[in-house]
């Protein structure tokens, strides 16, 4: 499949799962919307009903879907395409592809799986060597939902990850990947052209938040 056809097929699919961002025009919700991240760190999604104790796992119902269409100012369409222009880069270890995509002050979080604990990394330096080290161990994010639930602000949106595999995962007994538990939290820049935060580990939690969420056992 020719790859502008591919990505175009890829944003369709994210965008439809976009929701709280829609015109005043659409009809109202049956169920209230979940409110998208508000703090610096990536909350941690709920467990499943009825999961058995010890593993967590995302619900579906974290991010809203869309049931009776849905409507994006271009602004906000770029924005999404702009996340799943990050992630694919980061996929196909594009480093220069993917740089290019952060703001010059971007911060970025995510989940140390080998210790538990969560990595941060701030301006260009250090998200380069977090990210090079990511690379190294074939780390692979496949995005489930882009949502915003703000209808105030199209300065954050939320992602999940239906699916994370690395090198690492797999020495610890997980070959085939993980559900991350973490609900990322991307920030743009002002023009909304940049990504100013990329927050995949839930920075400032507490230590049983942090422990719960970077499990591999939990996941």
């Amino acid at each position: 499949m020719p790859r502008h056809l591919h990505r175009s097929m890829a944003l369709a699919a994210a965008v439809a799962l976009v929701s709280g961002c829609a015109q005043p025009t659409l009809p109202p919700r049956t169920t209230p919307p979940e409110p998208a991240p508000a703090s610096t760190r990536s909350p941690i999604v709920p467990p499943t009903p009825g999961a058995s104790a010890g593993a967590v796992h995302p619900s579906p119902s974290v991010a809203p879907t869309a049931t009776a269409g849905f409507s994006l100012t271009l602004e906000q369409a770029s924005r999404v395409d702009l996340i799943l222009r990050f992630v694919a880069s980061y996929d196909a270890r594009r480093l220069k592809a993917a740089m290019s995509l952060l703001a010059p002050d971007a911060s970025v979080s995510d989940c140390d799986y080998s210790s538990g604990n969560v990595v941060q990394a701030s301006d260009k330096a250090g998200i380069r060597s977090w990210m090079q080290r990511r690379f190294s161990d074939h780390d692979t994010l496949v995005v489930g939902a882009i949502f915003n639930s703000n209808p105030d602000s199209d300065q954050a949106f939320g992602v999940t990850f239906a699916s994370r595999s690395s090198d690492t995962l797999a020495r610890l007994g997980r070959p085939d990947g993980i559900v991350p538990q973490v609900i990322a939290k991307v920030v743009f820049d002002p023009a909304g052209r940049l990504i100013a935060g990329f927050e995949n580990g839930p920075g400032g939690a507490s230590t049983s938040e942090i422990a719960q969420a970077c499990s591999v056992a939990a996941s």
